[in-house]
């Protein structure tokens, strides 16, 4: 085993401390400093550290760590992944067995494997990965089950795998989520896919199947699983958890909507990649579900309904479906991506539609499809989003955008913070926003507005653009914003790293000329650029 890298003297470590197990899993962890410094010399007193021979330097020279008791320690070993959090026993004889008691264990194949190793001249690529890689699998598998086999903990808070499962070592994965079960674990996570391999059928890799007793265990609150062939027979495990996340899933609708309602007490559900979903229906009044994240889940031909009293957050990515939401007066933050969908959809107007059922939002992202066929609804929705304190909009700031970045500043009259993601936009084939004077660009287009929108006048006091280029729209619409915004306090723009040093300075000095000496509306808007 090698020894792990060395820390420098005077380095300053941080460590975030995770929650014990009997505190919540969404407690946010407490941080932890503190500076190496050389111990002093064995035969000196606590006194002569007071002596001319020492100065006050060396009079603060402590061991920090060695002050920190036990439990500590162990939650700074549950901050590593287990590989390192093992390697530690080298240090001395009080780390030797330390590692054996954290609670949080977390395995990553990928970690024992070295893609970087050149192969000998006799072997070609191919073959030499394949072998880098069955002996990096050799060693995980032999890690893993010699861990646990000396692990001494009395209970696991969270049990996370990460392994490329190609059919082989079922015996050995069924025994560490077996000894993960007997250990009371609360948090399950647990990834086949092989960091996304698992897509490309050519691998090898499968969808692992689960156990039949993971599906009785009763005391799990946080779900993870990917790559897996999900089929319980029991609902067991659902009756406690308030986190779940399905990635890389075969699922029904019929199967989802069984899980939901034996999840009495759910908070989070993650829906990704999940195939097989034609309707997702989320009905259940008694629901407690907060929080609801769809992703490339497909087909939806039936479209999405839902109705959870108590969501607060809602994020979707994927393709134009039908959305029947229901107004849920609890909801804060919503994020809609269609970033999918390349042609036009042929009920592109019901999306104005359903921004109504979102007019007490709080904090809304919207991508560049929304943006670009919002402005067929008319200048600015019919009930103005009067709750939305906060928009992001992710765009390429092209010109056929234009029109629906005006429609939904116009309909939020109380916007207070604005934030603009340059370069997530994307061009719809054959689409041609409406009422819109080719010739106007930049800004000859924000001129051409009769008068400032109202949340820039009254509101706006925050706006940050990042991955700022320098083009004549970003230039146009950062300048349109200092010149009107009356409550403005800060504007942020953030230089696009991919941007040459000559394409830098030439940024900058740009924005000094055009938008940092420009007239503002508010003596106290402040501008800066990184």
């Amino acid at each position: 085993m090698k020894n792990p890298p060395a820390l420098s003297i005077n380095q300053v470590v941080t460590v975030y401390l995770l929650p014990p197990p009997q505190l919540s899993p969404y407690q946010t962890p407490s941080k932890l400093s503190f500076r190496l410094r050389p111990s002093p010399s064995p035969g000196c007193s606590s006194a002569g550290m007071h002596t001319d021979h020492y100065t006050q330097e060396m009079a603060e020279n402590v061991d920090r760590i060695s002050d920190l008791i036990d439990p500590i320690l162990v939650l700074v070993l549950s901050s590593l992944p287990s590989k390192h959090a093992v390697r530690t026993s080298v240090l001395s004889k009080r780390w030797r067995h330390l590692w054996a008691e954290i609670p949080y264990l977390d395995f990553e194949e990928s970690l024992f494997i070295d893609n970087q190793i050149p192969p000998p001249p006799c072997i070609t690529s191919l073959p030499w990965l394949m072998h880098v890689r069955n002996e990096g699998r050799r060693r995980f598998v032999a890690f893993v089950h010699r861990m646990l086999l000396l692990y001494k903990g009395k209970t696991i808070f969270r049990f996370r795998l990460r392994f490329c499962y190609d059919g082989e070592h079922v015996n050995n994965i069924t025994q560490w989520i077996g000894f993960a079960i007997a250990k009371q674990v609360q948090e399950l996570d647990l990834d086949f896919s092989g960091a996304g391999l698992a897509q490309d059928s050519r691998t090898g890799y499968r969808r692992y199947e689960l156990p039949n007793y993971l599906f009785c265990y009763t005391s799990c609150s946080v779900l993870k699983l990917n790559f897996c062939q999900f089929k319980p027979f029991s609902f067991k495990i659902f009756s406690l958890l308030r986190m779940l996340s399905l990635i890389r899933i075969e699922l029904s609708s019929e199967l989802l909507l069984r899980v939901l309602t034996n999840c009495s007490v759910l908070e989070t559900l993650h829906l990704e990649k999940c195939h097989g979903l034609s309707h997702l229906k989320i009905s259940d009044s008694n629901l407690r579900l907060e929080s609801l994240r769809i992703h490339d889940c497909r087909p939806l031909s039936q479209g999405v309904d839902i109705c959870a009293p108590k969501l607060r957050s809602f994020k979707y990515f994927g393709h134009i479906v039908r959305f029947g939401p229901e107004k849920m007066l609890s909801l804060h933050e919503v994020s809609l991506d269609f970033g999918l969908q390349t042609l036009l959809y042929d009920q592109d107007q019901k999306l104005g539609k359903l921004l109504l059922h979102l007019d007490h939002v709080r904090v809304m992202s919207v991508c560049s499809y929304l943006i670009q066929v919002l402005p067929a609804e008319g200048q600015c929705l019919p009930t103005p989003l009067c709750n939305l304190r906060h928009l992001t909009l992710n765009t390429m700031l092209d010109n056929h955008e234009l029109p629906g970045i005006s429609f939904l500043l116009r309909s939020s009259p109380k916007l207070q913070s604005l934030s603009i993601e340059l370069g997530l936009g994307r061009e719809i084939k054959g689409y041609n926003p409406p009422r819109m004077d080719m010739s106007l660009v930049g800004g000859d287009y924000w001129q051409s507005e009769e008068q400032p929108f109202g949340c820039i006048l009254n509101h706006l006091e925050f706006v940050r653009i990042n991955w700022f280029t320098g083009a004549e729209n970003e230039i146009s619409l950062a300048r349109y914003i200092v010149k009107n915004a009356m409550a403005l306090k800060k504007m942020i723009i953030h230089i696009c790293q991919d941007s040459t040093l000559d394409e830098i300075n030439s940024m900058t000095s740009r924005l000094s000329r055009e938008i940092l000496d420009c007239p503002k509306a508010s003596p106290d808007t402040s501008v800066t650029y990184v």
